[in-house]
């Protein structure tokens, strides 16, 4: 159903009912309603979804095909930093800075841990 699809699109965005919603322009309530089952969604809140998520748009109307368009790295980092809260930024900041200090060793050692911690993740999803 596309009330699935719209929460798994929340949930895989890590973003709470409410900031999913500022980031459609709509109610917390709507929300609630869309991935209820109680209201379908408008073909102006798909388009946004579309767009701001990199949805495929097949696959969020019928559920036939994968979740998500793909696009290059820079593109991606640049759009979930978008989302990202003004301290996360700075943290980031200061973690490349640091990275960018260590010697190869170090910076081979701080690689392997960062992939085994994404490897994980993907592994409880």
């Amino acid at each position: 159903m596309i009330s699935d699809r719209i929460r798994k699109i929340r949930t895989d965005a890590g973003l709470s009912q409410l900031r999913f919603a500022q980031t459609l322009s709509i109610s917390r309530s709507a929300i609630c309603k869309l991935e209820s089952g109680e209201n379908k969604p408008s073909e102006q809140t798909l388009a946004i979804i579309q767009k701001h998520f990199l949805v495929n748009a097949d696959w969020l109307r019928t559920g036939i095909g994968e979740p998500y368009t793909s696009e290059d790295s820079r593109s991606c980092i640049l759009r979930l930093l978008a989302r990202t809260d003004d301290e996360l930024i700075s943290l980031l900041i200061r973690l490349l800075k640091t990275y960018d200090q260590l010697d190869m060793t170090e910076k081979a050692v701080l690689r392997k841990f960062v992939k085994n911690m994404a490897t994980k993740s993907q592994d409880r999803s």
